[in-house]
């Protein structure tokens, strides 16, 4: 469809077909926006599966309960870093080319694009692949493993490659005493995450595992034997949230609040982490 034709359907009015939350539909009325709310729902993964929790005497009310209870309760901590394949739960286990991914578990031929780009930016910043050509011949090979992030108990932004060479963020809910891993934020323009595989793509990796994690590293563990770990939903709280209701989509606000005190870093974190760059690269 050209523009012209998308211009002269908004010129002659728009009715909004809306499934899912009421509340969008709300909204749309309030507005004075022409709006159908659809009476669906999702059809179950398997249609037996109500009638197979209520054999097992499963009380949904009460297990959705008990989960809402235990996020609500979860008190999230930054409590170190560390290389993903000697960090992360079973990586090594797995053997020398594993790739962990966001969602299900899902084989090469399966995947979309951005997540194809991704394994093949992993693939070439490992050295298992010397190009973009060599790394898709690797995966239809089937010499690379691949296995979703949940099931090592952690989780990447997007295509969610983690790759054995990456630095991740280690966090423990002081709740209840589980770990969780998270890859770190390559920051904005062309990224793995987003599928890009170009030498700037590598070349940023590279730089984020030889000179910016070992300075985080000894900067954060510094603090967190000051102070027991990094408190993440403080920062969520006094740094993105006002800006915008979320802690997943916008970082830009919580960028200070460890040098405005939120965490209370002590200063021998800033030093740790100083003289670890120093000790890099000029002694």
């Amino acid at each position: 469809m050209n523009s012209e034709k998308i211009s002269s359907m908004l010129k002659s009015g728009v009715c909004v077909v809306n499934f899912g939350m009421e509340k969008f539909y709300d909204d749309l009325k309030e507005q004075g926006v022409s709006a159908v709310q659809l009476d669906w729902r999702p059809s179950a993964a398997k249609k037996d599966l109500l009638s197979k929790l209520k054999k097992l005497n499963i009380d949904l009310q009460a297990a959705n309960k008990e989960a809402l209870d235990r996020l609500l309760r979860g008190q999230p901590a930054l409590v170190g870093m560390g290389i993903a394949r000697d960090t992360v739960p079973g990586m090594k286990a797995m053997g020398e080319k594993v790739l962990l991914h966001a969602g299900p578990p899902i084989a090469w031929d399966r995947m979309s694009g951005p997540m194809r780009g991704a394994v093949m930016a992993a693939c070439m910043y490992e050295g298992w692949a010397k190009d973009a050509d060599e790394a898709v011949k690797l995966a239809e090979a089937g010499e690379i493993v691949f296995d979703p992030c949940h099931h090592h108990h952690a989780v990447g932004p997007m295509a969610g490659i983690i790759s054995p060479s990456m630095p991740v963020f280690i966090l423990e809910n002081k709740a209840f005493g589980n770990k969780s891993y998270v890859s770190m934020n390559e920051g904005l323009g062309q990224v793995l995450r987003m599928g890009a595989y170009s030498q700037e793509v590598i070349d940023r990796l590279k730089w984020m595992e030889h000179t910016l994690y070992p300075t985080l590293h000894g900067g954060i563990d510094t603090a967190c034997r000051h102070q027991n770990g990094i408190d993440i939903v403080k920062i969520a709280e006094t740094g993105i949230t006002p800006v915008l209701d979320t802690c997943a989509a916008h970082k830009i606000a919580g960028k200070g609040q460890v040098g405005a005190g939120i965490v209370r870093m002590p200063p021998e974190a800033f030093i740790s982490a100083a003289e670890t760059l120093v000790k890099k690269y000029l002694d």
